[in-house]
């Protein structure tokens, strides 16, 4: 596999070629790094945020990568909200085969863990774990993508909403994870989540920390290291 930085580089001509006048070069060489991570392995998935993307964008710039790099990357695009995904099949596949799911747990006031939604599955039959393909999803409801995002972003930790009326985890003590990747001086954001404190999970930095350099290939990322910033906040409501 090419090195990290190598791959980031032909990423963003891609992405800001096929992306111009849609979004700022600064948004597009953020997208370009977080598609780099998911190529190198580093990451499981990544959600495109700030920018609207069509199915036939996902399929060209796909295309137009695994022309270069004709790795284990993919898509998923929801039809109704539009969400974009690019997946990395390889790590997906073996989260799948060994059964690596997050904990369950509820947006309601106390929270607790609960069992896996429901909806979890059936979108999951809808995605084609293999490279090159884009997979339309379709949602029942808007709140059915959460458990999804969170599998596929490598939370350990994914809310299910059961009634998108109620405020969510309104005044709750929350642990906050931001995650990053510290590599050639620059800070490479990776994953950000919480988890309430009334569900009494223990710390989940090691778990991460561990996930993550097990990742990092020598020769792919060269010198980085994965970092952990935790918090606690109480909010009025979350946004998921």
């Amino acid at each position: 596999m090419a090195p990290f930085g190598t791959i980031r580089t032909a990423v963003a001509a891609i992405v800001k070629r096929h992306l111009r006048g849609k979004c700022s070069v600064a948004s597009a060489g953020a997208m370009a790094t977080q598609i780099a991570l998911v190529l190198s392995r580093i990451r499981s998935g990544y959600l495109v945020d700030g920018l609207s993307l069509q199915k036939d964008d996902l399929q060209t710039i796909i295309r137009r990568i695994r022309d270069d790099y004709p790795l284990e990357i993919a898509a998923i695009w929801e039809t109704e909200t539009e969400q974009a995904f690019f997946i990395n099949t390889v790590l997906l596949n073996a989260k799948m085969k060994a059964g690596n799911f997050p904990l369950w747990v509820s947006v309601a006031t106390p929270s607790q863990l609960v069992p896996e939604p429901c909806s979890f599955r059936a979108l999951l039959s809808q995605i084609t774990l293999e490279p090159g393909c884009v997979s339309a999803v379709t949602a029942n409801k808007p709140t059915d993508m959460v458990p999804l995002a969170a599998w596929l972003l490598d939370y350990p930790v994914a809310y299910v909403v059961t009634d998108p009326s109620i405020p969510f985890l309104m005044n709750t003590a929350l642990e906050v994870y931001d995650c990053w990747l510290d590599w050639r001086d620059e800070c490479i954001p990776l994953l950000k989540f919480s988890v309430p404190q009334s569900c009494r999970v223990s710390d989940l930095s090691p778990t991460i920390l561990d996930t993550i350099r097990s990742r990092l290939l020598p020769d792919v990322i060269g010198k980085g290291e994965p970092v952990i910033c935790q918090s606690t906040i109480a909010l009025d409501r979350v946004a998921l």
